[in-house]
């Protein structure tokens, strides 16, 4: 695979322009993001290091303007270590002698003996000094301390400020982390797992099929573990398990052990039971306890058992695809949605729900709009919500009997909005979706109008290998059909216009978001950005982890909506 990444700067450092985000996607979602897009700090570092940039022409006089400060890592828990580096540039044609002052934030503690070179530490003033640093012209002195975090009950921002002195001029430099009670790491979303049965009556002698279906909206593979607890009233169809799951007669239960599900994928656990001779209609409940990571969570299927067949209907209608319009790029909301869907009698109605990624209270998927039930239609005109972004559309179909379907990945697509002037908010990120078949040539352009801004890129089937950062364009040949996550965050908030092409999609009828990998390894990079240093691939995990938080999808949490309700006025005749 061939990438490329263009800077418009060729500064040997990248570090100030990536991001200070982090998350708990291990679904164990928890309100990071919020915490440090709510707490947008001043955007003076961010201008600080565009003047750095500016200003590669050495000038008359001592002039440390171009220095900056930066932190790694840019988020961490309690306890753990944090070096805070000042980088001192004399972008003059002279020598210069530089006071410097660091004023320490009351949420760290330091580190005796860490500041390199070495400092004067007030413990009672939180400060370290550093006096008569020589910085040649063009040259370049890096003052180094480290820290550790105190401990604190939700996700906070914090501030560190370095007090530059030099020739008269006095000026700030500033550098943010995000401190979180404990570190998350991406994980797996089982949660949008469902189970349902192939018929909601059952007589005696006739079979039933039981389906659980596994949909991973995680960042990580799943290992899953996956019992399911046979109600008494039905027998075990021998052998009918698929895959091959241990049964146990005795205790009633089937088990399918190691169950990889990979990430924004469906795996399929079904089995055939019969039903034991009941002499009064009785409702039946089968269970099915789920554990992945730590977690473990039920999911239910319930049926009728009658003494005798019954004739009304009572299959499901299935949904066999969703596609928005005719590519996944879309440059206006105005779309048409294609739905397929079968019943054994007839589709009759539909209801459409669509969503789009929010950071409160926390990352999730927020339903944007719904339609209600509507008549059932193959094509149907669809406005998008008018925000920039990835945009889910999930849609449930009812027939005449009032069966409706289970919303899976067959009956959701997702499109990607691009509207000039978007805004991304300070540390904020704006997520899109691009489906592409292999070996198809891939380019992206951000123009941020206003601030700054970088552009991340992922194949959602091997998110621990970021495709790269750039803060202009990306291009790149896809080595495997599937999904792209391409995601502009900004340190200090920017407007930006965004370009992808090719539009990409449609998504195949039967699909998952992660495509096939080819070989080892999905992406390979080579990024020409002055001298990466790795810094930009640890800040691409950041921004993976506050996904994670909300799934790559909606599904873990669409819910279903109320089915369809016939109502029967009386006729009054006067």
């Amino acid at each position: 695979m061939h990438i490329s990444y263009l800077r418009q700067s060729s500064l040997p450092h990248t570090r100030s322009r990536l991001v200070l985000l982090a998350l708990a996607l291990a679904l164990g979602l928890t309100a990071l993001l919020v915490a440090y897009l709510l707490i947008a700090p001043a955007t003076a570092s961010a201008g600080a290091r565009d003047r750095s940039e500016q200003m590669l022409t050495p000038t008359p006089g001592p002039n440390l303007a171009c220095s900056y400060k930066y932190a790694s890592p840019h988020m961490l828990a309690p306890g753990e270590t944090l070096t805070y580096t000042i980088h001192l540039h004399n972008c003059s044609t002279v020598s210069t002698t530089a006071q410097v002052t660091d004023l320490l934030p009351s949420e760290v503690n330091y580190i005796p003996g860490s500041a390199s070179p070495g400092a004067v530490y007030d413990e009672g003033a939180e400060t370290l000094s550093w006096s008569d640093v020589t910085v040649l012209p063009g040259g370049h002195v890096l003052l180094s301390f480290a820290v550790t975090a105190t401990t604190v009950t939700t996700p906070t921002v914090v501030t560190n400020t370095a007090v530059i002195s030099a020739g008269g001029d006095s000026f700030e430099r500033w550098a943010w982390v995000l401190l979180v009670p404990e570190l998350p790491t991406p994980g797996p979303i089982l949660a949008g797992s469902h189970k349902s049965a192939s018929q909601h009556t059952l007589a005696p002698g006739e079979i039933l099929t039981y389906t659980i279906y596994l949909h991973n909206s995680g960042t990580a593979v799943a290992i899953a573990r996956v019992t399911d607890q046979l109600p008494a009233e039905v027998n075990y169809v021998s052998g009918s398990a698929t895959p091959d799951a241990a049964y146990d007669e005795g205790a009633g239960t089937l088990t399918w052990s190691a169950v990889t599900v990979p990430v924004r994928s469906d795996v399929s656990l079904s089995f055939a039971v019969t039903v034991t001779a009941v002499s009064t209609p009785a409702v039946v409940s089968n269970t099915a306890i789920i554990t992945t990571g730590g977690d473990s969570f039920e999911r239910h299927a319930w049926v009728l058992l009658v003494p005798e067949p019954v004739e009304y209907d009572s299959v499901l209608p299935v949904v066999h695809s969703l596609t928005i319009d005719e590519q996944d790029v879309l440059t206006s909301p105005m779309v048409t949605l294609h739905i397929s869907a079968t019943d054994n009698v007839g589709v009759r109605w539909m209801y459409l729900r669509e969503w789009q990624w929010a950071v409160t209270p926390r990352p999730h998927w927020e339903v944007v709009q719904s339609s209600g039930w509507v008549s059932y239609q193959a094509d149907y005109p669809w406005t998008l919500g008018s925000e920039s972004g990835a945009h889910f559309v999930g849609v449930w179909v009812a027939d005449s009997a009032l069966n409706t379907s289970r919303l899976d990945t067959y009956g959701l697509d997702f499109a990607s909005l691009l509207q000039p002037g978007t805004i991304v908010p300070p540390l904020g990120l704006v997520p899109y979706l691009v489906y592409y078949e292999a070996d198809v040539d891939v380019t992206a352009v951000l123009t941020p109008t206003s601030g700054d801004a970088d552009l991340h890129v992922w194949y959602t089937g091997n998110l621990s290998e970021p495709i790269g950062v750039a803060s202009e364009v990306v291009t790149f040949t896809t080595q495997s059909a599937g999904t792209y996550l391409f995601v502009v965050h900004s340190p200090s908030g920017a407007t930006y216009d965004l370009s992808i092409e090719p539009g990409g999609g449609p998504r195949p009828p039967a699909w998952a978001m992660v495509g096939v990998r080819v070989g080892g390894t999905s992406q390979t990079a080579s990024i020409r950005v002055g001298e990466a240093d790795g810094t930009a691939f640890s800040e691409a995990d950041d921004l993976i982890s506050v996904l994670t938080q909300s799934g790559l999808d909606p599904l873990a949490t669409a819910g279903a909506p109320a089915g369809p309700f016939v109502i029967h006025l009386p006729l009054v005749i006067e």
